[in-house]
């Protein structure tokens, strides 16, 4: 065996290493890659995702807009309850002498009208009254842009629904006295007021309550807008009661 065959030998030995008598090929060097790296190169589906964190994110939304959703609804009811009562508040007087409205032809059909329409009017503000409105949301805090987005969407679901109940009530009330028709009136107008005054002047009152005092409670939010949904709503039953007598 000479020098150069040991040479020979060695080159081979580094090259081809042996393992268990056989001849394994080339050694491959590895990389070991920063995370940095690794998270700029590697597929996106390969990458991990928390999908737990984006569950509870949506969940927390859903309960965000579900107790805005309700307390909207509730003082649309507030709203629609005043309405109904003050109705049939005015169907008595009326039938008493002390108003000349001419609602009802006889003594039997104001006190049935008052009756009736003074039942759904406190209905409407029992059902206000046991709703997410008056429960609290136990020290959960809701930033500003999540909340309003939700009253914003709530506001205009509310207004839909109640043209869409005033717009089938006609047909059923019809050969009913006046009182019903009024109070057909009545949510019809609670949803135009609740677009027209709660979305374009309650809710940015509200924002500007909240910017200009930051600690200001929720529940201040929710007076302002039922303030001014209600005033908008005596606004306009106003305005279209002329035609309706």
């Amino acid at each position: 065996m000479t020098v150069g065959d040991d040479t020979n030998n060695s080159d081979d030995q580094a090259t081809a290493p042996v393992v268990n008598d056989e001849e394994v090929g080339p050694l491959t060097p590895t990389v070991e890659l920063e995370p940095e790296l690794f998270e700029m190169i590697a597929p996106a589906a390969s990458r991990p995702t928390d999908v737990r964190s984006a569950w509870k994110m949506a969940v927390d939304a859903g309960r965000v807009f579900a107790h805005e959703f309700g307390a909207v609804l509730d003082i649309a009811m507030m709203v629609i309850g005043i309405g109904l009562l003050s109705i049939a508040v005015a169907t008595l007087l009326d039938g008493f002498g002390i108003t000349e409205l001419s609602l009802t032809d006889n003594s039997g059909a104001m006190f049935g009208s008052a009756l009736l329409v003074g039942v759904f009017g406190s209905f409407a503000l029992g059902v206000a009254n046991e709703g997410p409105l008056t429960s609290p949301r136990d020290g959960e805090h809701v930033g500003l842009i999540s909340a309003n987005v939700s009253r914003v969407v709530s506001i205009l679901i509310v207004a839909a629904l109640a043209g869409w109940v005033a717009g089938l009530l006609p047909s059923v009330l019809e050969s009913l006295p006046k009182p019903f028709g009024l109070g057909t009136i009545v949510i019809e107008q609670v949803g135009r007021a609740g677009f027209f005054f709660g979305l374009l002047i309650g809710l940015p009152l509200a924002v500007m309550l909240r910017m200009w005092k930051p600690g200001t409670r929720e529940d201040a939010d929710f007076a302002i807008l039922f303030i001014v949904w209600l005033v908008g709503t005596i606004l306009l039953v106003n305005g279209a009661l002329p035609a309706a007598l």
